[in-house]
């Protein structure tokens, strides 16, 4: 749910 952090998976979480 954190804006603009992306994951090392290449995801972001901003919409999970």
């Amino acid at each position: 749910c954190e804006i603009g952090i992306v994951t090392d998976d290449g995801s972001d979480n901003s919409l999970n």
